[in-house]
């Protein structure tokens, strides 16, 4: 629904602005729901006309649409974010703060965090039309006082009822028939029961409404029977369920409507990522993290030389950067930062770099990280050089999540490794009572580059060459298919090559030196070649193999090498097949779905599953697997899941998590026979310990002190000593911000609070009216990290709702017999994943 409005209206937006009519013909909204890659497909066309990077369209309906999704994640039992128990004016009184948060962050020009917000009030305007009685009192339009801080109609009082006993079809129309003629408001109390346990202590008052849904305890109270809501046509007011959905997306169109009056074209379009101002640029920033400590006096100019080359590349591109930024750090200081628009203007400052100070080994490698991720945008390519090991790994869970929330990829440089004057231990990082210090040039998993989808490798006076050309392959990644991403030792590994694919482009890298000689691929028809590499340093392999009409099949690629190294196999090719882990939700009505794991994994967790969906296959697929490789030895797999569920385009599998970090690597079987196989990057970390951030989400008045509760998990076998780091971006916390240790013992939790006085905010000037931005939580031990955040919302002045003039009148008369009429087959109202629906009810 969410993603169907947002195309809708940037379809409106590019008839607006660019007078483009071309689109419009292929919408077909039917009850929310609409053919979304059609759409995005006949848009993307006229973007290529305008010059205009259409990632940026995609990221800005993705965050709006994943953070509508993820309020059943974190805000489950928050009445007033899904309108239950008759939370009317609390559900109304969040979204227009959420909307004035959305708008001061587009007066900051924090596109993002608007969106973020954004899409969190649109999940609970599309929940009022189904959780409420809304459609059963006649209602065809949308609700006029939502997002304008007014009253959303007459209430019913704690003391009526508003629901009677029911049993199956009758609760269809358990509404008291006095609530639904005199236009009277209500909405179902709702408590979840798993496994007999209840998670919820609400009760409902007698003679209420219930929820509904095989989990809602509340429906064994007066009133008893079932539920009201409509969330699915299974429902027990299913019936109504497509009129809901319709209503809801006609309120999603109108608020985004709304918005865009209420600041301007131009604004808008940066909301959506079509602003003209956008036109010729790439949706992202090029970084460049320098060293430039007096260790680095024998390689900065080498380093400097082959930054350089970077912009070069990038600012010759058909979308060249939108920014340019420099972030330089040395010890004990670091920055200032350098954002720039010229790529001439950046360079001379990259040219002005020179190696001084510093002197006891270890650097400021994150800070320098973190300064320029909180700067650049979305989707950003980062460049990072350095010589030496980090003594700020404390800052490193904050990296990694801010690397991850901006969906950045890190490529280290790592000049002359100087791991023999160190003493290593396993990759952990060591602590004493001032640094935390982490060498940088053990990859084992946990690394920034791994994480992110990026590698780490040496330069030397030959990587000029090499290095350019394995950029500009990078560069080309969104039209590359990843078929294999392996890290280890002496690995031997089988894959797949299918007819879609005509050449091969496989990149070997590392921090140590690399011998060509010890690479071959085995075709196969059996036959061996050791090829010769197109570009090559010490560190880098770069080859091309063309792939023959006859060659499709299980390939063997050995490589006999005795240091740790990475290789990349990727193929220019339209097919996609794509895993990712899913987190199972059982909503507050009771529907069982899945939404994207956003944290890491707990180490044996069982309720998790891995969706596979594949695009543009040449046949249905027939089947297929999902191996689950050692992140640290490619050749080794840990796991094999097979399909659960299958359909043509793709399958679920349930996931048993391992304890050690792992890469996806998807093989699909299709009907004619072809085998498709496509890799994953990034690792995924599975970890012992988490984190809940109770009560979100959160609200302080301006000079108020806000309260956080939050509970730490150790999910393992054996105690854990950990501390937690919360960091804020709005001064609520000392710059430091605020640090903790804790003991937990096996299997053991504690619930802490933090408080955080929200006074003289930077930000808060005369136009705001809510600003919003995360608080994050990081969790660190030796072999364990977490990180999470939450958003916080600081309001100048306590708003509250004012009276409608007049309340809306049904637009229809309501009978159970048009009730029944109304009945149309099945639909969620509920937004799971972007780009692709795949819903999946459990039985």
């Amino acid at each position: 629904m969410t993603e169907c409005a947002l195309l809708e209206t940037a379809a409106d937006y590019l008839k607006e602005i660019y007078n483009i009519i071309t689109i419009h013909s292929s919408i077909n909204i039917q009850y929310g729901t609409c053919r979304a890659k059609d759409i995005f497909d006949k848009i993307k066309i006229e973007l290529d006309k305008l010059k205009i990077d259409n990632k940026r369209l995609s990221r800005a309906i993705d965050t709006v649409a994943q953070e509508n999704t993820n309020r059943d994640l974190f805000e489950m039992f928050e009445e007033a974010t899904h309108f239950d128990n008759e939370k009317f004016d609390d559900g109304a009184l969040l979204i227009s703060q959420r909307l004035d948060a959305a708008l001061t962050s587009m007066m900051m020009k924090d596109y993002e965090k608007a969106r973020e917000s954004f899409g969190a009030l649109l999940h609970t305007i599309q929940d009022f039309y189904s959780h409420s009685n809304w459609i059963e009192i006649g209602h065809r339009v949308p609700n006029k006082g939502i997002g304008k801080y007014e009253i959303l109609g007459r209430y019913a009082s704690k003391e009526m009822r508003t629901c009677i006993d029911c049993v199956g079809d009758a609760c269809r129309t358990n509404i008291v028939s006095d609530i639904i003629t005199e236009n009277i408001l209500t909405s179902g109390y709702f408590g979840l029961r798993v496994f007999g346990e209840l998670f919820d202590e609400n009760t409902k008052p007698i003679g209420k409404c219930s929820h509904g849904g095989v989990t809602d305890y509340t429906v064994e109270t007066d009133a008893r029977g079932g539920g009201i809501n409509k969330d699915t046509s299974r429902s027990d007011h299913g019936h109504l369920h497509t009129l809901a959905a319709s209503v809801a997306y006609n309120a999603t169109k109108q608020i985004l409507s709304e918005f865009w009056t209420m600041i301007g074209n131009e604004p808008f379009g940066h909301f959506l990522g079509l602003a003209t101002s956008l036109q010729n640029f790439s949706s992202n920033s090029l970084v460049i993290v320098m060293d430039d400590t007096g260790s680095m006096a024998s390689y900065i100019e080498m380093a400097k030389q082959i930054a350089i080359g970077i912009v070069d590349i990038h600012k010759n591109l058909d979308y060249p950067p939108i920014n340019y930024i420099l972030s330089p750090f040395n010890d004990p200081t670091w920055g200032p930062l350098t954002i720039s628009k010229a790529p001439e203007a950046f360079v001379l400052e990259i040219s002005k770099l020179n190696a001084h100070d510093g002197g006891d080994g270890p650097e400021l490698y994150y800070h320098g990280i973190v300064d320029a991720l909180k700067a650049c945008e979305i989707g950003s390519a980062l460049y990072a050089f350095t010589d030496a090991p980090a003594k700020d790994a404390y800052l490193k869970s904050q990296a990694v999540q801010l690397a991850k929330e901006k969906r950045v990829i890190i490529t280290l440089f790592y000049a002359n490794p100087r791991a023999q004057q160190l003493q290593k231990q396993s990759g952990r990082a060591l602590m004493n009572t001032t640094d935390v210090i982490e060498y940088l040039d053990i990859i084992d998993g946990t690394d920034l580059p791994s994480v992110t989808g990026g590698v780490m490798m040496g330069i030397n006076d030959q990587a000029l060459n090499a290095t350019s050309e394995y950029i500009i392959q990078n560069l080309e990644a969104d039209k590359m298919a990843t078929v294999i991403f392996a890290k280890g030792l002496n690995m031997n590994i089988k894959f797949h090559v299918d007819l879609s694919i005509k050449s091969l482009k496989i990149e070997i890298t590392s921090s140590n030196f690399l011998s060509p000689s010890n690479f071959r691929l085995i075709k196969p028809s059996g036959v061996a070649i050791m090829p010769s590499p197109t570009s090559q340093t010490s560190y880098i392999l770069l080859y091309t193999i063309p792939v023959g009409t006859a060659e499709s099949g299980e390939w063997t690629l050995i490589s006999s090498m005795h240091v740790d190294h990475t290789i990349q196999v990727n193929a220019i090719s339209q097919t996609i097949c794509s895993s990712a882990i899913q987190k199972e939700i059982i909503d507050s009505s009771s529907n069982v779905s899945f939404t994207p794991l956003i944290n890491q994994p707990i180490k044996e967790e069982t309720d998790l599953f891995i969706l596979t969906i594949c695009e543009n296959l040449p046949s249905e697929l027939k089947t297929g697997y999902v191996n689950l490789i050692d992140a640290n030895n490619g050749s080794k797999i840990l796991q094999t899941l097979t399909p659960i569920q299958i359909s043509s385009t793709g399958f679920l599998s349930r996931l048993t998590v391992p304890d050690v970090n792992f890469r996806l690597s998807t093989v699909v079987q299709l009907q004619d026979g072809t085998t498709v196989q496509r890799g994953k990057k990034e690792i995924i970390s599975p970890t012992s310990i988490s984190l809940s951030i109770d009560d979100q989400p959160y609200f302080v008045l301006l000079n108020n002190t806000l309260l956080m509760n939050y509970t730490l998990y150790n999910h393992g076998q054996t105690p854990l000593t950990i501390t937690l780091r919360v960091i804020d971006t709005m001064g609520l916390l000392s710059t430091d911000g605020f640090v903790k240790a804790y003991s937990l013992a096996a299997k053991s939790n504690v619930s802490d609070t933090i408080a955080m006085g929200a006074i003289n905010i930077p930000d808060m000037n005369s136009n705001s009216t809510v600003i919003t931005n995360p608080v994050v939580f990081s969790i660190a031990a030796l072999d364990y990290k977490y990180d999470q955040n939450a958003p916080v919302y600081i309001k100048r002045d306590d708003v509250h709702l004012t009276n409608q003039t007049d309340y809306q009148k049904p637009t229809v008369t309501p009978s159970p017999l048009d009730n029944f009429a109304m009945s149309v087959g099945p639909l969620m109202i509920h937004f799971i994943l972007y780009m692709l629906t795949f819903f999946v009810m459990l039985h």
